[in-house]
């Protein structure tokens, strides 16, 4: 399976992989499907302050006049973020404090080019936009950022 998916992107085709965790991430890395630089990191806040955040981009469009995720995205927002990529073009991503006191910057949303094609991390809860309206918005406002 992953062999196929491989060769795909290789040859010209967009994944949208969503709410990635921990194993998820390792073993797309072992499938050279996600560069190995990247690591997956809590990022709800549960032990200090964690707070989600978007640019006025179109993945988030129709929301161009706010641009913390706030208690509206509850439902949908990432429970792990990533780090180990270009943080200079992050479109959204989580700024919090570690254990330790220091800042820490992650992101949510990526896009990597992988020969002719490319893989999207999007690390909103996407797979709810059956029972939430709000990850169904998220939802397409991604794929038609892949057309």
């Amino acid at each position: 399976m992953f062999a196929d998916l491989s060769t795909a992107v290789q040859k010209g085709a967009t994944v949208i992989l969503s709410h990635l965790k921990p194993h998820d991430l390792e073993m797309l890395q072992a499938h050279n499907l996600l560069p190995k630089k990247l690591k997956v990191e809590n990022a709800t806040g549960a032990k200090t302050s964690c707070f989600h955040y978007y640019l006025p981009t179109d993945y988030f469009k129709q929301f161009k006049d706010q641009y913390l995720a706030d208690s509206v995205f509850a439902d949908v927002a990432p429970d792990y973020s990533f780090s180990g990529h270009d943080l200079e073009n992050i479109v959204a991503g989580s700024v919090g404090f570690q254990e330790n006191g220091e800042l820490q910057v992650l992101e949510d949303i990526a896009e990597f080019k992988i020969g002719k094609g490319k893989v999207v991390i999007h690390q909103y809860h996407l797979g709810k936009y059956r029972s939430n309206a709000l990850a169904r918005v998220l939802l397409q406002n991604t794929l038609n950022q892949v057309k």
